[in-house]
């Protein structure tokens, strides 16, 4: 939707030098020309980050893990947040590495859009799911 309505521009557009960066690595990264906004990888980790969240507050005992069982949810969001970073060129060492190289595949702003949509989309499915 994003793209039928903004097209492929500064906003939308994948960073420069962004390769490799489809669903399935190849062994010849050629550069990214996709639009890269919001990110898949964002909305899908935050989605089921919200989904796990949620389900786990609505059943009585499955909140059990570590002291008053937020150990747990930490750590959930703990990784949620480091699949975020390693879609863009700031995770460090979580960054996807493509040639020795951190092309970074999305902007903040498009991992951050991503984010949102899926976080939203978790916690409308939800009720409808459980």
């Amino acid at each position: 939707m994003v793209k039928i309505v903004f097209g492929v521009n500064a906003l939308t557009r994948r960073p420069l030098g962004a390769k490799d960066c489809g669903i399935y690595p190849t062994h010849h990264p050629l550069p990214s020309t996709t639009s890269g906004m919001p990110s898949g990888h964002a909305q899908t980790a935050c989605f089921l980050t919200t989904l796990v969240l949620s389900h786990r507050r609505s059943v009585p005992g499955a909140h059990s893990f570590g002291p008053k069982g937020y150990a747990g949810d930490v750590l959930l969001i703990v990784y949620c947040a480091a699949i975020l970073l390693s879609r863009t060129k700031h995770g460090g060492k979580l960054s996807v590495c493509v040639d020795g190289v951190v092309p970074g595949c999305h902007t903040v702003l498009q991992v951050a859009v991503g984010a949102a949509v899926g976080t939203a989309a978790g916690l409308a499915a939800y009720p409808r799911l459980f």
